[in-house]
């Protein structure tokens, strides 16, 4: 059993009855936690190693699949397993499961966690200088279809606007003049579908760090996401969560 499954909880995804639909087509949701469990992946952690990423980021995606799916989205974990799957097949991956099924509207949603650069950090690797939640959009549509370029910028700055907003988790970051962080990671920029990389707090922050490990942060990082896709999407967040 990998440590995704555990997450899961014994969760067994049912069919979805009531679809979220846009463009006229049923909404498939690819959620992507990056990295790898601390076997495989070096360096994606806390200081003093109370988080690791890939490991955070596989519970946050198992918080969020049966919530989204609840909801009408197909969601589904495009890594389940323990390993750090390389970025370019994660992202042939997705490719592929919107090759073969055309049928749905398909939207991709890679979760992380933020890490200050060693130079802003003390000697012990802590920096409280660098705080809050961020979205990603690729910088360019080279590999993205018809209007995939606009939906990703459309869908982060959405996860921007409330993350600053209703969630209070802006940190102390400056916002860029579009309204969300731009990139070309490869899982958003070679997906062929609207894609997005949000960036969970720092996990170089302890007072971040902290809150990432409670239950009430874990809670409303995947509050946050929730909220998002709801907002974007049309679909009303009370009715949700009531």
């Amino acid at each position: 059993m990998t440590f995704y499954e555990k997450c899961l909880g014994g969760y067994v995804p049912q069919d979805i009855t009531l679809p979220v639909i846009y463009d006229g087509k049923p909404v498939g949701l690819l959620l992507d936690g990056g990295h790898g469990l601390r076997d495989f992946t070096s360096g994606k952690c806390a200081p003093d190693g109370s988080l690791y990423e890939g490991e955070w980021n596989r519970e946050m995606v198992a918080r969020l699949l049966p919530d989204c799916r609840a909801i009408g989205f197909d969601a589904r974990c495009l890594v389940p397993e323990d390993e750090d799957t390389h970025i370019s097949t994660r992202a042939a991956r997705a490719n592929k499961i919107m090759a073969d099924e055309p049928d749905k509207a398909w939207f991709y949603l890679s979760v992380h966690i933020n890490a200050a650069p060693k130079e802003s950090c003390d000697k012990n690797g802590w920096c409280k200088k660098a705080s809050g939640v961020c979205a990603y959009a690729p910088k360019n549509g080279t590999y993205k279809l018809g209007s995939a370029l606009d939906d990703s910028r459309s869908m982060a700055k959405t996860f921007v606007d409330l993350g600053r907003g209703g969630f209070d988790l802006a940190g102390n970051r400056s916002l860029p003049k579009v309204g969300y962080w731009e990139a070309n990671y490869t899982v958003i920029y070679k997906t062929k579908m609207p894609a997005i990389l949000t960036e969970s707090l720092f996990m170089t922050n302890p007072d971040e760090v902290e809150f990432l490990l409670s239950e009430k942060g874990k809670e409303t990082i995947s509050s946050w996401h929730i909220a998002a896709l709801c907002k974007y999407f049309g679909v009303p967040y009370a009715h949700v969560i009531g």
